[in-house]
């Protein structure tokens, strides 16, 4: 005679095999990292210039090299923004890249990406000059070159007038949304331009403008997403004519 102890355990021994197996999870992770970099840096050793004991009337020299460490062409300058001596070196400072010789003033040159110059900084001590310690502060400034900046052509049209944007900076793909918006009005409500075609490397697009664009003063943008998105770069002018 089987008791309920027993019974019990063969109902159990005859559920186990029906069971459902638990669940099993597993998880693993991935870290993301990115270091986004300025288009414009340059790089300027040494950073500090010792012409040392200089006798008046005397010429010395001292080089650096300036690197341009950015994606894109840039334009380079100089200014002095602390002399001891008002005027030491401004008036007698000379910076000479190759078989150019150039004042503080009148300093420029261009540099394309991973450029690298030497530039040969000259002192002409004047006669009578001051004796004892002088010192400057010249500061090196890079700006975007002027046709690195995107630009579009032509600038006025008829509605259905195709044009080219070219891009130097490659920003331009297949992806991307080129809006037409009137003068005042949010690129949200602009028009997509019509028969939109990219280049391989970004740099350039064409397009149409849409035959019932606004007639006036009108701003190209173009964006990476919808027309809520900050456009990739400033907005071009359009007028469309009548």
């Amino acid at each position: 005679m089987k008791t309920t102890a027993t019974l019990f355990a063969a109902i159990l021994i005859a559920m186990a095999g029906v069971m459902p197996a638990l669940a099993e999870e597993h998880d693993t992770n991935v870290v993301l990292t990115v270091e986004v970099v300025p288009l414009i840096r340059i790089n300027v050793s040494p950073s500090l210039l010792v012409f040392g004991q200089v006798l008046q009337g005397d010429f010395v020299f001292e080089e650096v090299e300036v690197t341009n460490e950015g994606t894109v062409k840039i334009d380079l300058s100089v200014s002095l923004t602390v002399e001891t001596t008002p005027g030491f070196y401004a008036d007698n400072l000379e910076l000479t890249v190759d078989l150019d010789t150039y004042t503080v003033d009148n300093f420029g040159m261009t540099m394309l990406d991973d450029e690298t110059a030497t530039v040969v900084l000259g002192l002409n001590v004047p006669i009578d000059a001051p004796t004892g310690l002088h010192e400057g502060t010249l500061v090196f400034w890079a700006e975007t070159h002027a046709h690195a900046q995107p630009s579009i052509s032509p600038t006025i049209g008829m509605p259905t007038t195709f044009f080219t944007i070219i891009d130097p900076q490659g920003r331009m793909t297949v992806a991307i949304r080129i809006i037409v918006t009137p003068e005042g009005e949010s690129p949200e409500i602009g028009l997509e331009v019509t028969d939109a075609l990219f280049s391989e490397d970004g740099k350039t697009a064409t397009g149409k403008i849409p035959p019932t664009a606004q007639t006036g003063q009108n701003y190209i943008t173009v964006h990476a997403g919808p027309a809520s998105d900050p456009p990739l770069f400033n907005a071009l002018p359009f007028t469309v004519s009548a």
